[in-house]
């Protein structure tokens, strides 16, 4: 029962991020960043749940914070035109194929930490991204980037 609140909670949380940004309607997103101060404070968000933003076909671009380690079946599924990935990772979340289906991943850019580059081009799927180093500094112990986020 716990884990069935849990995951209600997190499409709660996705849906009440998306209003924020200006849309109940995921079909009306332009730009998701997953990085406000409620996520940089509780680190909350691990794991970008299945079918999140699937269909979203107005998605452009998306911030994905350090703290998450899994994007779900199909999560980015027919986001026909997201362009742009900033991932704050330095360590690549596992994702599978069919996370990013529909999306033209070698002319989306994947910008992540120039440390980063080479752990994103030996990992499957994100390896098929535009990948290029950003250039911005991420603690290897905390994670956090170079404003502590």
């Amino acid at each position: 029962m716990l884990k069935i609140l849990e995951k209600i909670m997190q499409k709660l949380l996705f849906f009440l991020l998306l209003a924020v940004f200006g849309s109940l309607s995921a079909q009306n997103v332009n730009d998701v960043t997953f990085t406000g101060d409620y996520f940089n404070t509780h680190h909350s968000i691990t794991t970008i749940e299945e079918g999140t933003f699937v269909h979203c076909t107005s998605l452009t671009s998306v911030t994905i914070p350090n703290s998450v380690t899994s994007i779900e079946y199909v999560a980015f599924h027919n986001c026909t035109s997201l362009a742009s990935i900033t991932n704050l990772n330095i360590v690549p979340a596992v994702v599978g194929f069919e996370d990013f289906f529909g999306v033209n991943k070698s002319a989306c850019t994947l910008t992540v930490a120039t440390s980063a580059v080479s752990a994103y081009q030996n990992a499957n799927v994100w390896k098929d991204f535009n990948i290029v180093g950003g250039g911005f500094l991420v603690n290897p112990v905390t994670g956090d980037n170079e404003q502590g986020k």
